[in-house]
C-alpha cells in the first residue's frame, strides 16, 4: 500500500463502526494525508495500533510515529528485541512476533521463525479490542493507558526506546480494566 491508499483505509474503518485499527505497514515518510487520517480515527475515539517498523532501525516509521497511535516493536519468545524491529522514543509497547506459534501455509501450525513486526501490533490490537468489549465505555486514551500500565518491563528499568512500557500482558491488562457498572431498570410487565 501507499500512505494515501493506508490513510483511505484508516477513513474507511473510522466510517464504517471500528473501536480498534490495527496498521501492518510502514513509511518512512509521514504525509500530511496520512497524519490526518490518524487524527480523523483518534478525533473518533479509534484505538490505533502501527508496527515500529520491521527493518532494524533506531527510527520509528509511520504511522506509528504520530503521537495517537500506538507504537509496538516486536520482540521473540525470550523476550529480547527481534533484531529486524526498529525502536526509538515513540514506541509504546512490545509484543511476541519471532519464534512464536503460528499458523502455516497448508493449514498446520508451527514456529514462525521469521516473523514480521506486523504480527506484535495484531496482537496489541487483539487485547485492545478484548479491552474494548469487556468495557466499551472506555476511551481511546483509556484502552492505550490500561495497555500500558499492565505491560511487563523489560529492558531497562521503567520506558525504554527497545521495549516502550513493556511486553504486552493480555491477562494484567483485562485484570486492570474495570467493568462497567451495571443498572437496573424496573419494567412493567
Amino acid at each position: 500500500g501507499t500512505e494515501t491508499s493506508t490513510a483511505e483505509g484508516i477513513e474507511w474503518a473510522v466510517d464504517h463502526g471500528a473501536d480498534v485499527i490495527v496498521v501492518p505497514l510502514q513509511f518512512y515518510v509521514g504525509t500530511q494525508r496520512l497524519s490526518d487520517a490518524v487524527t480523523y480515527a483518534a478525533s473518533h475515539d479509534v484505538v490505533v495500533v502501527a508496527t515500529a517498523g520491521h527493518t532494524g532501525d533506531n527510527e520509528v516509521v509511520f504511522p506509528s510515529a504520530f503521537e495517537s497511535c500506538i507504537a509496538v516493536s516486536s520482540t521473540t519468545s525470550d523476550d529480547e528485541l527481534a533484531d529486524f524491529s526498529n525502536y526509538g522514543p515513540q514506541v509504546d509497547l512490545s509484543a511476541p512476533s519471532q519464534h512464536i506459534w503460528s499458523t502455516q501455509p497448508g493449514d498446520v501450525y508451527g514456529f514462525e521463525l521469521h516473523a514480521w513486526s506486523a504480527s506484535a501490533a495484531a496482537y496489541v490490537a487483539g487485547v485492545a479490542s478484548l479491552i474494548r468489549s469487556y468495557a466499551p465505555q472506555l476511551s481511546a486514551e483509556e484502552v492505550r493507558q490500561i495497555l500500558i500500565n499492565s505491560a511487563d518491563d523489560l529492558g531497562e528499568s521503567g520506558w525504554d526506546p527497545h521495549f516502550g512500557a513493556g511486553r504486552l500482558n493480555a491477562q494484567r491488562a483485562l485484570e486492570l480494566t474495570l467493568r462497567p457498572a451495571l443498572r437496573f431498570e424496573y419494567v412493567d410487565p
